[in-house]
């Protein structure tokens, strides 16, 4: 008996623990942030920032668990525009003194405006600080670097000329290579180099990594629902089965968003996402093996979730020339999550309770509770969102 509660107890720690942390979106956004140089020599960099999460120090994966950081970023996000253009600004070092522009080298305190923040209250909502000033004469670069503490960036540049104004590509920064990669910001730039396609092995790593971490440790949708998946039946057939028709799923439309040919609201798929958990949670109660409907409806989760990875890339595009190459490696980066998570589950939960009498009773129904709970909760709090 001991075991058996001991078994169930760890399950649903773990579970909890997962769910502390706040799911208001399939998986957070980075912050982006634009540098445009103007012919004239001013400057313009644009961050475009979920102030709710910067100002409540949610930006950190690891923050969010952290029950006053929680509601610091519950009461910003209940604020009007308004309001929270005014907590803005008494509190707008918290952003810019994490964000350094330096002219040749030497830092620059620039001017800093807000546009007022779209979109509703209790969903991500973007504004963007822009931090502007005036090239001097004979500057050789612009340069900026940003804390760590601002979580995932991504950057890109334009020189507006008379021939051109486009954008390069968008990079994902690490903080060891924002200031090498703000450097390539030089003023003397041409449209050419400002365009130049990285190479082949970053785009690969960069996107890997990207997938990856989309599912470990920022997606808590998908983690639950793998879960879920795993808690049907521990043996392997059943296990490939849901997994494989999970992976075409998402694979076809995280694919076809991308090339533009089906699009989705957020607005609609995150519910749904969210509902399909519980779906699946609410089955694992109901039934003690694979049925041929499960495949089915886990296919049509899958179709789903695809849609929601492509929610990451959507905004950002994908580097010019290297659609396949970035498009296959974040895809695998996302297996590869999976699999991590099958495999955690494996150890921890299979390996020392799956032939117990009790497991069934004590670790799936309980664990799968706590999921359709967990997806419940997310898919009215996000369909609320919708009115």
């Amino acid at each position: 008996m001991n075991r058996l509660i001991n078994g169930t107890m760890g399950t649903l720690l773990l579970l909890l623990l997962l769910c502390l942390a706040p799911c208001h979106a399939d998986v957070l956004q980075p912050l982006k942030i634009e540098l445009s140089v103007y012919p004239n020599g001013a400057y313009e960099l644009d961050v475009h920032a979920n102030l709710e999460e910067l100002l409540s120090g949610a930006a950190q994966p690891a923050a969010r668990a952290n029950p006053e950081i929680k509601a610091e970023f519950k009461r910003l996000s209940d604020l009007s525009a308004d309001a929270l253009t005014s907590e803005f600004e008494s509190k707008q070092h918290l952003l810019v003194d994490k964000i350094a522009i330096m002219l040749n080298g030497k830092r620059v305190q620039p001017k800093v405006s807000l546009v007022t923040p779209r979109g509703k209250t209790n969903k991500l909502r973007t504004s963007i600080v822009r931090l502007s000033g005036q090239l001097p004469e004979n500057i050789d670069a612009i340069d900026f670097g940003y804390s760590r503490s601002l979580g995932e960036v991504v950057f890109r540049y334009r020189r507006l000329e008379e021939v051109t104004d486009k954008w390069g590509d968008w990079v994902w920064l690490s903080r060891q290579k924002a200031k090498q990669s703000a450097a390539s910001s030089n003023t003397d730039s041409n449209a050419d180099s400002d365009n130049e396609a990285p190479p082949v092995g970053e785009v690969f790593t960069d996107y890997l990594v990207l997938g990856f971490t989309h599912i470990l440790p920022k997606g808590l949708d998908h983690i639950l629902f793998i879960m879920g998946l795993f808690l049907l039946s521990t043996k392997i057939k059943p296990l490939i089965a849901q997994a494989t028709a999970f992976t075409v799923a998402h694979t076809l439309t995280l694919g076809l968003t991308m090339q533009g040919l089906i699009s989705l609201s957020p607005t609609i798929i995150e519910p749904l996402i969210a509902f399909s958990i519980a779906y699946v949670g609410i089955e694992n109660i109901l039934h003690k093996g694979l049925h041929r409907s499960r495949i089915v409806l886990v296919f049509l989760f899958g179709l789903l979730h695809g849609m929601g990875f492509a929610s990451v890339l959507t905004d950002l595009g994908l580097p010019k020339g290297q659609f396949l190459n970035a498009l296959l490696s974040f895809n695998l980066g996302v297996e590869l999550g999976q699999l991590a998570i099958l495999m955690l589950c494996f150890i921890l939960v299979a390996l020392p309770f799956r032939n117990k009498r009790w497991y069934r009773r004590g670790i799936v129904i309980p664990a799968s509770v706590v999921i359709a709970i967990v997806g419940i909760y997310w898919g009215v709090e996000r369909s609320m969102g919708i009115v």
